[in-house]
């Protein structure tokens, strides 16, 4: 009996999460509104006693499945309108997080390599921009505009090793901004998706 090496565990991980990515995928484009922020809240209420830790759990579990944050902060506004600070400060961790993961881990769900070789020059460029002392500026501008999803500047950054204090300052200057511009604006937004 053959011994599973370190390279095939790290072969079935990645298929499982592109796997898990691709079922989300392929579920919110058959099911657009299964993910709103309504029946996110209403997924959530279903949870009793226990829905401040089903939300946080799910606000800091998101991002490994590279799932948009902005549903669940509306989900945690539409439940917890009384306590929009908190909702807000659990967004914002459970985006740190992600962050941090997507990060440190860039590399370990091995696209690094494969991007490497199939994109140098556009690596290359990501590695001098994001390094640059203004790197933290063009972070939080990716994280604070909400078209896009702030994973993918995460994973870059860790890609092309920025260093990690700045990445995640980027990240919490960005994403503070937007988030509190949700919770803000909260209803006026809703009522125009």
């Amino acid at each position: 009996m053959a011994l599973i090496n370190l390279k095939q565990i790290k072969k079935i991980i990645n298929y499982l999460w592109i796997s898990m990515v691709l079922f989300i995928l392929i579920y919110l484009l058959l099911h657009p509104t299964a993910f709103s922020a309504e029946h996110l809240s209403a997924f959530l209420q279903k949870f009793g006693h226990w829905v401040w830790l089903a939300y946080i759990v799910i606000s800091f579990l998101r991002g490994i499945f590279l799932f948009p944050s902005t549903p669940f902060v509306f989900a945690g506004a539409i439940l917890f309108p009384e306590k929009l600070i908190l909702v807000g400060i659990i967004s914002i961790l459970g985006i740190l997080f992600s962050a941090t993961l997507l990060y440190y881990f860039a590399d370990a769900i091995g696209f690094g390599d494969y991007l490497s070789k199939k994109y140098p020059e556009k690596i290359e460029k990501a590695r001098v921009q994001l390094n640059k002392p203004q790197g933290k500026w063009l972070v939080a501008a990716w994280a604070w505009f909400p078209f896009v999803p702030t994973d993918i500047i995460c994973y870059v950054a860790g890609l092309v090793q920025m260093r990690f204090r700045i990445m995640i300052t980027g990240i919490f200057l960005g994403e503070t901004i937007l988030i509190s511009l949700y919770l803000y604006l909260g209803k006026d937004i809703l009522s125009f998706l």
